[in-house]
């Protein structure tokens, strides 16, 4: 059987490029990719690493995907003003996937994200309203949707007191 030349770079770029998908999937936790240039905070637990916050991004993006484990900890919270708009930044965030080992939204969060519409929460809605959650967490001033597995809640911050 004779392979030519093409067959055999394609076959091998296919190797290396499945090889590179691998290493990636595993340096970000098993397939937990996440959208890459997000601010990680170490919190601590009697001097050790307990677990991480994301407290923002270097780049503004429309999409954000927090990873449920960084550095083999769990990421556990959303830091305050984490996500705020500041210098237009995320004035393009549209909507952002947030794990179930988040326990905590800190206030202020997505402050100015005006289009902000879909928050996509891997836990269910009971899960969702036992996450504490900083004051004016949601404000972004639109209506928007928290997509849990197990349904949706709408939410809308404009007429709160």
């Amino acid at each position: 059987m004779k392979i030519s030349v093409k067959n055999a770079l394609i076959a091998i770029s296919a190797v290396v490029l499945s090889a590179c998908c691998l290493f990636c999937a595993c340096r970000n936790g098993g397939g937990n990719a996440y959208t890459k240039g997000l601010v990680f905070s170490e919190i601590e637990e009697n001097g050790e690493i307990a677990a991480y916050s994301v407290n923002g991004s270097g780049k503004p993006a429309k999409n954000i995907k927090i990873p449920s484990v960084y550095n083999d900890k769990p990421v556990t919270a959303i830091g305050g003003y984490a996500f705020k708009e500041g210098a237009f930044l995320f004035v393009r965030l549209e909507s952002i996937t947030i794990p179930d080992s988040v326990t905590s939204i800190g206030e202020r969060a997505f402050w100015g994200c005006y289009k902000l519409k879909n928050i996509y929460y891997g836990g269910t809605v009971a899960q969702w309203e036992n996450i504490r959650k900083g004051d004016e967490w949601d404000m972004f001033e639109t209506d928007y949707y928290v997509r849990c597995s197990d349904g949706n809640i709408y939410g809308n911050y404009e007429g709160r007191e």
